[in-house]
């Protein structure tokens, strides 16, 4: 059975949890889904422009912006993301 995010998501306005949602733009299923639940209030879209796949981590992590998304992911202040020498992420506990 599917649901539909926006219907779950809407009925509960300001109370919903904060989406931040990152996707291939030019993956038009994935792209419509995205635009589906665009525009509600806890709800922000960041298209990858001229991305076509699956591959969106990936794709920020050769763009050296996977730091700078982890980081807004974390930004509660409840769990803190480092990067080490070795360009991995390690996550810990405040």
């Amino acid at each position: 059975m599917c649901v539909n995010l926006r219907d779950c998501l809407g009925a509960l306005g300001h109370a919903a949890p904060e989406i931040v949602n990152y996707y291939a733009e030019l993956l038009e299923e994935d792209a419509y889904h995205a635009r589906n639940i665009g525009g509600l209030p806890t709800v922000t879209l960041r298209p990858i422009a001229g991305h076509d796949g699956h591959g969106v981590a990936n794709l920020l992590q050769k763009q050296g912006t996977y730091i700078d998304v982890l980081e807004e992911f974390f930004r509660d202040g409840e769990t803190d993301a480092r990067v080490t020498e070795r360009g991995r992420s390690g996550m810990t506990r405040q």
